[in-house]
Order: structure tokens, then C-alpha cells, then sequence
């Protein structure tokens, strides 16, 4: 696969996740008494890294449809893509704050806050050319991550109200047996 093909599969990737995930917010967020912090923090995880991600893709494609080329063309991505994973990290942070009501999701949240940080980190030496010389190789695994990222939110999101209703129906099961 040629790597401006990789860059189209990331912008359709990532408007189809944040696309879904839309859809999965109007039918599950439908009485507002009910929102929590956590699945509007994760809805906007989905949103804002896979909309980035396709926003990288296509500043991409765009800066080599202007000539751009070469180590030129991954150090500006690999700087613009370094910048926007920090911003969206921030951002996501912000937003998380005080949303955490279990440790498992905490050190969910900090090891894939830790892993955003190595990629950023790897862009920023790949676009300084320090140890990766500008190569195309960090800054599509900061693709992979923003969308891997968006699609383990948009998995939780689908899911975890599904094993919600799952656990009580298996509970009022187990009550009734119990009492009967």
C-alpha cells in the first residue's frame, strides 16, 4: 500500500468514527437527566482524535499536492501531527478531569495518555531529524494511535451500556432463583 493511500484510508477512517459516534450519541444520550461525565468525555475522545486524524491525513495529502516532498514534507507533518496530539491530549485531560469513579479507568486513561506522549515525542525527533531522519514512520503511527484511540472509546461506548443492562438482567435473575 502506498503511503498516500494509508493517508485516504486515515480520512475515511476517521470521519466514519466520528460519524458513528454520532449516531451512537443520539440514540443512547436521549434522556438528559442520565448524562454522565465519562461517556460524553469519551464521545468527545471519539470526535476530536478521529476528526484530527483525518484533519493530519488531508494537511498530508494537500502539502504534497503543493510540492512538498521528501524529509520536508514528514518533518512538517510530523511537527503539525506532534502539535495536535499534544493539544488533543490536553484536551482530553481537561475533560476527564474528575471523571474517573475507578482506578481501571484511570490507568487505562494514563497508559494511553503515556503512549500519546512517546508518539508525540517520536514526531517531534522524527521532524528535528534526530533518530527517525524524517521518515514517514512516526507520524503514521500517530494516525494509528489517534484512530486506535478512537475506536477503543467508540468500542466502550457501544459496549459498556450493552453489559450494564446485561449485569442487571443476570442480578434480577439470580434475586428471582434465589427467592423462589
Amino acid at each position: 500500500m502506498d503511503i498516500f493511500d494509508f493517508l485516504l484510508v486515515g480520512i475515511e477512517a476517521g470521519i466514519a468514527l466520528a460519524g458513528f459516534a454520532g449516531i451512537i450519541a443520539t440514540y443512547q444520550i436521549n434522556d438528559v437527566t442520565r448524562i454522565r461525565r465519562a461517556p460524553v468525555a469519551a464521545l468527545t475522545v471519539i470526535v476530536q482524535f478521529s476528526l484530527l486524524a483525518a484533519l493530519v491525513c488531508a494537511t498530508s495529502l494537500c502539502l504534497s499536492a503543493f510540492g512538498v516532498a521528501g524529509e520536508s514534507l514528514w518533518a512538517v507533518n510530523s511537527m503539525n501531527g506532534a502539535i495536535i496530539t499534544i493539544i488533543g491530549a490536553y484536551s482530553i485531560a481537561k475533560s476527564m478531569k474528575g471523571g474517573f469513579t475507578r482506578k481501571s479507568n484511570w490507568t487505562v486513561f494514563v497508559i494511553l495518555q503515556g503512549i500519546g506522549a512517546l508518539v508525540a515525542l517520536a514526531m517531534i525527533l522524527n521532524a528535528l531529524n534526530i533518530v527517525f531522519h524524517r521518515q514517514p514512520g512516526p507520524f503514521i503511527a500517530g494516525i494509528i494511535y489517534a484512530l486506535g484511540v478512537a475506536s477503543y472509546m467508540f468500542s466502550r461506548l457501544l459496549l459498556l451500556p450493552l453489559w450494564r443492562i446485561v449485569k442487571e438482567h443476570e442480578s434480577e435473575k439470580a434475586a428471582g432463583t434465589s427467592s423462589a
